[in-house]
């Protein structure tokens, strides 16, 4: 019968019924076939094609009272009272899938009864969950109730996507909703970078400076080789790679989503949690002790304290990201000078904007000295315009080589162009 199927257009139930007429005829005429058996076949595979396959003629029975399937072969039904076999059963556990998805979407119940309540007890786990990803799962190409065609579902409606944002943000006002309701933004890659221009505003690697909703950037990553799902023959991706990943995403302005597949037991694999141990261990040798609070700073322009708040560079030391530098409005161009008492090895300078009072830096370079007096440009090679939530920059301009580091007694941040006046409320040197 599929043979016989044009799957490149819709077909009607009496087109599909003549189909299989045509399909037993020519059978029967091959090897004889009882006209009892033709009829019954007829209305089998009209029920595998368009109905619920070998349940259908169980439904429809009004003497039967329940259905039960525990596999494809121990279908149970309840008549009268009594628990007894069917004697049916489904030529694949496929073609049984099948036959669940055409019951649970005639009623939607797969919504309300699976995926809400599976949604509503995710949110008992915690308030400190980052974030909930809804990513497709609206319709498309594939098979449904046998026939291969394409279903287009509007998710909010089929999902009742207002409801369901506004429930979860009740329990947990902080969870960020990925795919819907425009919370966040697909960093357009699943290899671990976002642009070294990163605005949180827009879509795509770079963001757009112009755009007018917020839409801060999450870049997703695989930790393994083989896939986003666990395979027997992956393996971890190396020390120097997942390194690579954090510092042009995290140090780039974006969120890193780095995926670790549990395996068929429902567990990480041991070389994946070793992986993990080793690479917080690396972050915390790395960026895991901030030397700028041990340097004096120093700002060219600061903005006049207010009644109950200062502006001082010194805020941009003092550990509380509700404290911020700032200059005076209208004044885009200042630096920013850290002087250590004593030469001091530097590999990475992280900055983070007042981000609650939006985006604003458009341009900056670092610059270090030897002797207080000769400033030298580092990290040339690295486009320098954004900074964002946070920006890391590598003074050698690698994100891969750690290097040896600069001997230095200070660095200078000039920020040369900003879209107001610029608000920074930590610098850290590492």
């Amino acid at each position: 019968v599929m043979d016989k199927m044009d799957l490149t257009r819709d077909i009607g139930d009496e087109e599909l019924m003549d189909m299989i007429h045509e399909v037993i005829r020519e059978a029967a005429e091959a090897e004889y076939m009882p006209l009892q058996e033709q009829i019954r076949l007829s209305r089998q595979l009209f029920h595998s094609f368009r109905k619920l396959d070998v349940l259908q003629e169980l439904v429809e029975d009004e003497t039967i009272t329940e259905i039960m399937i525990n596999g494809t072969d121990e279908i149970f039904l309840e008549r009268e009272g009594r628990i007894i076999q069917s004697g049916r059963k489904f030529m694949s556990i496929e073609k049984l899938e099948d036959v669940i998805q055409q019951i649970v979407a005639g009623t939607n119940r797969y919504v309300k009864d699976v995926f809400l309540r599976q949604c509503y007890e995710l949110t008992a786990y915690g308030t400190d969950q980052f974030e909930m990803w809804f990513d497709g799962a609206n319709g498309g190409d594939g098979y449904y109730g046998g026939a291969n065609t394409t279903r287009q579902i509007d998710a909010d409606t089929y999902y009742d996507i207002p409801n369901l944002r506004d429930s979860v943000h009740i329990t947990m006002p902080d969870c960020v909703m990925w795919g819907v309701g425009g919370e966040a933004r697909w960093i357009g890659n699943e290899a671990g970078w976002a642009g070294e221009t990163n605005w949180c505003f827009g879509s795509g690697t770079s963001g757009n400076e112009n755009a007018v909703e917020w839409n801060a950037g999450e870049s997703d990553a695989k930790a393994t080789t083989a896939g986003w799902f666990w395979h027997s023959n992956e393996s971890v991706r190396s020390l120097n790679e997942l390194w690579k990943f954090y510092m042009e995403t995290v140090g780039r302005n974006a969120t890193l989503i780095l995926n670790f597949p549990p395996n068929k037991y429902g567990v990480l694999p041991d070389y994946d949690v070793n992986r993990l141990k080793e690479f917080g261990e690396l972050l915390q040798s790395r960026l895991g002790t901030d030397l700028a609070p041990r340097a004096t700073v120093t700002a060219s322009a600061t903005r006049k304290a207010g009644a109950s708040r200062n502006y001082d560079a010194s805020n941009l030391i003092d550990g509380d990201k509700d404290t911020y530098w700032a200059t005076d409005d209208g004044v885009t161009d200042a630096t920013i000078t850290f002087m250590f008492p004593e030469t001091t090895n530097v590999h990475y300078v992280a900055m983070q904007e007042y981000i609650r009072r939006g985006q604003r830096v458009k341009g900056f370079t670092i610059e270090t000295t030897t002797d207080g007096s000769n400033w030298t440009r580092q990290a040339s090679s690295v486009l320098t315009t954004t900074i964002g939530y946070k920006r890391i920059i590598p003074l050698n301009g690698s994100t891969t080589d750690h290097g040896n580091g600069y001997n230095i007694k200070g660095v200078r941040i000039h920020i040369t162009d900003a879209k107001a006046c610029p608000l920074l409320h930590t610098v850290s040197i590492y």
